[in-house]
């Protein structure tokens, strides 16, 4: 049987679809961790509109992630080669899942 809490690694493995994170906050050292990027299809002014909203998904002992903080991500292709990084600005404080095992923080894409 899977031992979510012992297994974590297994749902952030960065040669499958996760891809390596890096969080800045000023003041403060970096720090790196695995996470799932995904974007969906949000509905907005009440519904009047569908836009699409960034999400972050990581195992919450890995990171200290907040509201302002900046994030780079670095997916890694099939052949294993890195992909070019992309920025991001976490605009909510995250939101912890799973029984507090995973977090989803709401990202921004910063211009490239």
């Amino acid at each position: 049987m899977l031992d979510l809490q012992a297994d974590m690694a297994v749902f952030f493995d960065e040669e499958g679809f996760a891809v390596s994170c890096v969080r800045e906050r000023p003041g403060q050292d970096q720090a790196s961790f695995s996470a799932i990027v995904s974007t969906a299809d949000e509905a907005q002014f009440e519904g009047e509109i569908q836009a699409p909203s960034h999400r972050l998904l990581y195992a919450t002992a890995a990171a200290d992630v907040r509201r302002g903080d900046t994030l780079t991500t670095t997916a890694t292709n099939t052949a294993g080669a890195s992909q070019a990084p992309q920025q991001w600005r976490v605009t909510r404080d995250p939101q912890r899942t799973l029984d507090g095992l995973q977090s989803v923080a709401y990202l921004k894409r910063l211009a490239d």
